[in-house]
């Protein structure tokens, strides 16, 4: 009998694991997928720059654009126009130290040939500030709270002006060498997207994780054919 007692008190044990076991298995994995979460807060995270180079969201603005004109003298005097355009209903941060106060401090043009082939000759700037290890060109910059001068105000129904010759940033002349003088190009440039005086990360609803979300700043005319570069 007493063996018999013991094998039906075994038996609704076990039926009871069997039952629970699921519940205390979802229990966990929610619990885990919480501390997942949690830990790519922006407020606790790390940073990890290069495990984080895919995982970056870019949203457009309606309203904010670029408008880009590149004109050519000669092989050394090739300058570019570019006019950064807010006609959103919103003031917008950006964050200065990527944008071309005094020279092109990122690769803003994905220059191409005639026929479209990429041609990829920027020479890298000066730049001191970090990046993301980043494919997209041009790179997403990690902002600097540190010093508020990097960061101003584009009220709405407001522009910047930028000219700048990007002979200096863009070695024409060795494709030029082999050929090529007629250039197309895309324009766009990235920007921290800054809300409540904090780099704004957003959930990832797939990966469940918080990411870091950037302003895309495009030109209106995505391609456009730039110029025949003089042979002098």
């Amino acid at each position: 009998m007493k063996i018999a007692a013991a094998f039906v008190l075994f038996f609704i044990a076990f039926m009871c694991f069997r039952i629970l076991a699921p519940e205390w298995g979802l229990s966990c994995e929610l619990e885990n997928e919480k501390k997942v979460i949690v830990e790519e807060q922006p407020q606790t995270k790390s940073l990890n720059a290069d495990s984080l180079s895919d995982m970056l969201i870019f949203k457009d603005i309606k309203g904010l654009y670029a408008e880009v004109k590149v004109t050519a003298q000669s092989i050394d005097s090739i300058f570019a126009t570019i006019i950064i355009i807010n006609n959103s209903t919103s003031d917008i941060t950006i964050y200065k130290p990527v944008f071309p106060y005094k020279n092109l401090v990122e690769n803003y043009f994905d220059f191409m040939d005639s026929n479209f082939h990429h041609l990829n000759f920027y020479v890298d700037s000066d730049s001191q500030q970090k990046y993301y290890s980043q494919k997209n060109s041009p790179p997403a910059v990690i902002p600097n709270f540190k010093i508020k001068e990097n960061f101003i105000i584009l009220k709405a129904n407001e522009q910047l002006n930028f000219k700048l010759n990007i002979s200096e940033n863009y070695d024409f002349k060795t494709f030029i060498e082999k050929g090529t003088k007629t250039f197309n190009y895309h324009f766009f440039i990235h920007t921290p997207l800054i809300e409540n005086n904090v780099h704004a990360w957003e959930l990832d609803p797939f990966r469940k994780v918080y990411r870091p979300v950037y302003l895309t700043i495009g030109a209106t005319d995505s391609i456009q054919k730039i110029i025949t570069i003089p042979d002098k």
